[in-house]
Formats: structure tokens, C-alpha cells, sequence
């Protein structure tokens, strides 16, 4: 366990992090689109852009640096890990990419904090599903960081994976 050493031989437990986190990011970033994080083009309107930019700022952390950190994480645990058991813990930990969409709307699109990161007239909210207490910030968050912890699988099975 320590820091990435990019010199090194990869293992099996490296490559299959690398695959799972790019298929799950790829299937559970998806349906992120009408929580609208990286409209871009509505820094440029006035009358939009404090609420665009926040949804970007927000949408880069949550879903560009926190997956990539976890990877960076799993591949940590994961270092000189070899067999199948190596493959499988990556398969686990990068199920964690599903947590991140609950913490995002919990963030951004949930009562306590949606009239911070969109406009009262926002059309097609993505809370608009989700009526009174289902959009609490608590029952979309806890759910979302329990699976995000899934990350920590390769970390607690690491110690009991086979080395090189």
C-alpha cells in the first residue's frame, strides 16, 4: 500500500481497474445530463452565469476528481496484487462510480440546496420526480456514500490478495 508507482509492471488487479472505472464511469455518468453540470456555453449569459458556474465547479469535483482519485486509491491497495481475487476486488471497488450520482443530487439537486445551483425558473429541474420529503439531502447522501465507500474494498482486502 502506498503511492502509485507508474514504473512498475502492471498487475492484473491494475488492469482491471482501469477497465471497470472506465465502463462504470462511462454507464453511471450517463444519466447525469439533465442535472445540466457542464453547460459551458451559459458563462456567457449573464443572467445564468453564477448558477453554471457553480453546477461546473460542482460537476468537476464530484465527477471528474473524486472517480479519478478513487482509481487512483484503488490502484494503490491494488499494487503487486496479482490472481483473480486482485480482479474481482477491482470489480467491487469500482462499483463505487454508482454512489457519486446520489451525492450529486444530494449536493446540487436536493431541497436544501437546488436554489443554490439553479435558477427559480430552471426548466425540466431534475428534482421535479422526486416530490417533498423524497428529495431530503440525507436520503439521497447516505446512499450515495455508502456505495461511494465501495471504493475501500481493495484497501480492506489487500492485505489478504497474493503478492508478486
Amino acid at each position: 500500500m502506498g503511492w502509485i508507482d507508474f514504473g512498475r509492471v502492471t498487475t492484473a488487479g491494475d488492469e482491471a481497474v482501469l477497465v471497470f472505472v472506465a465502463v462504470f464511469w462511462a454507464i453511471g455518468f450517463a444519466p447525469m445530463a439533465p442535472y445540466r453540470l457542464f453547460d459551458t456555453h451559459l458563462l456567457w449569459d449573464a443572467t445564468q452565469r453564477k448558477w453554471a458556474a457553480r453546477r461546473l465547479l460542482a460537476g468537476t469535483i464530484l465527477l471528474d476528481a473524486l472517480p479519478i482519485g478513487l482509481a487512483a486509491l484503488m490502484l494503490g491497495f491494488l499494487a503487486e496484487r496479482v490472481g483473480v481475487w486482485a480482479v474481482v476486488t477491482a470489480a467491487i471497488g469500482s462499483l463505487s462510480i454508482f454512489g457519486i450520482r446520489r451525492v450529486v443530487h444530494a449536493a446540487i439537486a436536493s431541497d436544501p440546496s437546488k436554489g443554490w445551483f439553479y435558477p427559480p425558473d430552471h426548466p425540466n429541474p431534475p428534482w421535479e420526480r422526486l416530490p417533498g420529503p423524497q428529495n431530503g439531502f440525507w436520503r439521497h447522501f447516505i446512499p450515495g456514500i455508502c456505495y461511494t465507500a465501495l471504493a475501500l474494498v481493495p484497501w480492506l482486502a489487500s492485505g489478504h490478495l497474493p503478492r508478486n
